[in-house]
């Protein structure tokens, strides 16, 4: 299993890049414009289709106090030429005084195409 990685190089509320490794064997780069609007790539790897790059935007759905927050996403997902459409929803938390940069990410993907597919992931962050 792996985990996830978050590297930012400001807090939520400024722009920043983000780094996303989590347990369905995904890395994202995330780029946040400000504090409401990410653009996200995704590699994914195995899990529904071998290897597929997502091309995402990220909304930031509420920042419940300077350590959390709920964000939602949309995106194509290559399956057969971006046949599917990812809608992830996600919780991010940095909960530690001492090293506020480290925390979790606790993510459901939703997968619409042929079929529905409801992927659940879980990572460590970091941000910096």
């Amino acid at each position: 299993m792996l985990f996830a990685a978050f590297i930012s190089s400001n807090s939520f509320s400024q722009e920043g890049l983000e780094v996303n490794v989590n347990s369905e064997r995904t890395l994202g780069f995330e780029y946040w414009f400000n504090d409401k609007v990410a653009g996200v790539l995704r590699l994914h790897q195995g899990v529904l289709d071998g290897y597929s790059v997502a091309p995402m935007l990220f909304l930031n759905l509420k920042e419940i106090n300077e350590s959390t927050m709920l964000y939602l996403g949309v995106g194509l997902r290559e399956v057969e030429e971006f046949e599917t459409i990812s809608i992830p929803l996600g919780l991010r938390v940095f909960p530690f005084d001492k090293t506020p940069n480290f925390g979790f990410t606790l993510e459901l993907e939703n997968v619409f195409g042929d079929d529905y597919i409801l992927i659940p992931s879980f990572g460590l962050s970091y941000r910096f």
